[in-house]
């Protein structure tokens, strides 16, 4: 279903969540989802816990980050990792109950296909269905990770050509 999703807000659910949201807004005037759950976002919130913990952090990229919180180098990395799954769980769980996505939801980008084995682990998918008293609704919804080159490409391509096929030129 086309939307612009990622822009809604990223919503905190404690006060060290809040202050982390703070700290990502600076000046703009919304921080939405997709400024942080991607791989921009990784390195902004990496700098974001670095600054809360009074810790000058390093100029690292959003594979950097990613790689680091992976291997369990960095407890910057880890911390700002696991925060990213708890919020990318949170917020896939909105968009599931948004839409009512019984069939499923799925994971793209760059980032997800790294990290498979940490979404599994537990936090993402509490955070997906901790909804209250919704709880009961997301919990039978799949979550699963696109792990096909180019899907978007591909999937754009078979969109065409089922339109082609629909198609009747005069």
């Amino acid at each position: 279903m086309p939307s612009e999703g990622g822009h809604i807000s990223l919503a905190a659910h404690s006060r060290h969540e809040f202050e982390i949201v703070e700290r990502l807004r600076g000046s703009h005037d919304h921080l939405s989802a997709d400024r942080v759950l991607s791989g921009p976002g990784l390195a902004n919130l990496y700098r974001a816990l670095a600054d809360s913990h009074g810790v000058a952090a390093e100029p690292l990229q959003p594979n950097d980050v990613l790689m680091r919180g992976v291997a369990g180098s960095d407890p910057l990395a880890v911390e700002a990792l696991a925060l990213f799954i708890t919020w990318l769980g949170a917020f896939a769980g909105d968009v599931a109950l948004a839409f009512c996505a019984r069939g499923g939801v799925y994971l793209g980008g760059g980032i997800a296909p790294k990290i498979v084995s940490a979404l599994s682990q537990g936090a993402f998918r509490e955070a997906f269905e901790a909804k209250g008293r919704m709880r009961s609704l997301l919990a039978p919804i799949p979550a699963s990770v696109i792990l096909a080159e180019f899907a978007t490409l591909r999937g754009a391509a078979a969109g065409l050509r089922a339109n082609a096929l629909n198609r009747r030129d005069l």
